[in-house]
């Protein structure tokens, strides 16, 4: 539902907004007005030229290389979790303050899980070649294979020098129980057996950095997940935005007292 939402007046000089169009301009501002108390809502560009453009005759198509090349600048997350597509917008609580806030019933953008839709842009647009190029050229520039950190680690060259397939085959294990309770809930989700061997190795920084045991890593999967052996049903808004072992890892402590709050007895696969 749309609400009264600030617009900073630096948005006017700023590079991200100028290297737009000034309908992709408008489409952003559009999102602001649009958008939940947590900067989210859906993002089909059918829904979209609704909400903005209900009385113009523009192409769907249009629309939607409009709102890839707001994904490309950065002004946006845009992903899709099976067939549905959402937006939010990076910088929403920087610029947006509220005495009241309702809660987003919609999934957050989580980096390096969710991938962002902007395979599908049309490259015939000198503005967008040439952006695209600038923004691979910065990137290889500014972070040359350096990963997202998973809190509690060390990413120094040392440090992966000592830590590199150290995981033990609980930890082989663990990753795969997360990847099959994942598949079981989204047949469409594919995990390449590389990130199982990842997903191990941050299975075993929980145990040994963390402090986490095998019995509390499986029961907070079966509750975020599902279990139909216990009887326990997946949380209908965490199975949707834990998709892998790296999520996982980041929101145990939340996602712990939220199966705390729900009252869901801690019980390994063996109990009934």
């Amino acid at each position: 539902m749309a609400r009264k939402r600030t617009l900073d007046p630096g948005i006017w000089t700023s590079e991200q907004f100028l290297n737009c169009s000034i309908r992709q301009r408008l489409i952003f501002i559009g999102l602001i007005s649009n958008a939940d108390d947590e900067g989210r809502l859906r993002g089909e560009a059918k829904r979209i030229k609704a909400l903005i453009f209900p009385g113009d005759h523009i192409p769907l198509s249009q629309i939607e290389n409009d709102l890839q090349f707001l994904t490309l600048t950065r002004l946006i997350h845009r992903w899709q979790i099976d067939n549905e597509i959402f937006i939010e917008l990076p910088s929403w609580k920087k610029y947006q303050k509220f005495n009241y806030k309702t809660d987003s019933h919609l999934p957050f953008f989580l980096r390096g899980t969710n991938e962002e839709l902007t395979k599908d842009l049309v490259s015939s647009s000198p503005q967008v070649r040439e952006l695209s190029k600038s923004i691979k050229q910065e990137e290889k520039i500014s972070c040359p294979g350096i990963e997202e950190p998973i809190p509690g680690r060390d990413l120094s060259p040392d440090s992966q020098k000592k830590t590199k397939a150290k995981y033990l085959e609980v930890d082989l294990g663990l990753a795969r129980y997360l990847c099959d309770k994942i598949k079981s809930n989204c047949e469409k989700e594919k995990v390449l057996e590389s990130k199982i061997n990842k997903w191990a190795e941050i299975a075993r920084l929980m145990r040994e950095v963390d402090g986490r045991s095998q019995q509390e890593i499986e029961a907070l999967i079966d509750f975020v997940h599902g279990n139909k052996e216990l009887e326990i049903p997946r949380d209908e808004f965490w199975y949707i935005n834990i998709r892998s072992m790296r999520s996982f890892r980041e929101h145990f402590s939340q996602l712990w007292e939220r199966m705390k709050q729900a009252g869901i007895k801690e019980m390994t696969k063996g109990e009934k």
